[in-house]
């Protein structure tokens, strides 16, 4: 399901920001996408999963990696970087909440959204630059990225809170 989440979420980032960077004028490099609704997804499942969202989450990434390079440019760097994007945000979530940190989901407490979004945060700046540069892609481009994941993750996360308000009410 979460593979799933993120394929889909992936087909819909695509031509959605396609069309706000066309109606604005605006040029991301790289590939970056103005709203880029798997990063919501990835953190969002990590949250409430832990570790067990890098193994859910995996093959949608892959499958997300080959629509855009198709089999021939899936390489083992893609792989990596792949492997990098689903496994940042749960060690985050785990190295956070062993120090302390608030956050909830997987069973705890109250939610702490600053720690989500917190967390989505760091974790963006870690996959950006980790995967631009597993893919050799330019450094300097990795700002693009995460205005992108963030836009992703605040419109993830009221997603996911309006489908719990939808599943308290029925």
């Amino acid at each position: 399901m979460a593979s799933a989440l993120y394929v889909a979420a992936f087909a819909i980032s695509m031509p959605a920001s396609n069309w706000i960077a066309d109606v604005g004028s605006i040029e991301f490099a790289n590939e970056a996408q103005l709203i880029f609704l798997p990063h919501g997804v990835r953190v969002l499942t990590a949250w409430l999963f832990g570790f067990t969202a890098a193994p859910m989450l995996l093959p949608g990434v892959c499958l997300a990696f080959l629509s855009i390079t198709g089999i021939d440019g899936f390489s083992l760097s893609h792989f990596f970087a792949a492997v990098l994007q689903v496994s940042i945000a749960p060690a985050l979530f785990l190295a956070l909440g062993a120090i302390g940190f608030p956050l909830g989901g997987k069973g705890g407490g109250r939610v702490s959204w600053i720690g989500v979004v917190l967390i989505g945060l760091i974790a963006s700046v870690l996959t950006s630059s980790s995967t631009n540069f597993a893919l050799g892609f330019n450094p300097e481009d990795f700002a693009a990225y995460i205005i992108g994941d963030m836009s992703g993750l605040f419109l993830s996360m009221f997603g996911l809170l309006a489908f719990f308000r939808l599943r308290r009410r029925f």
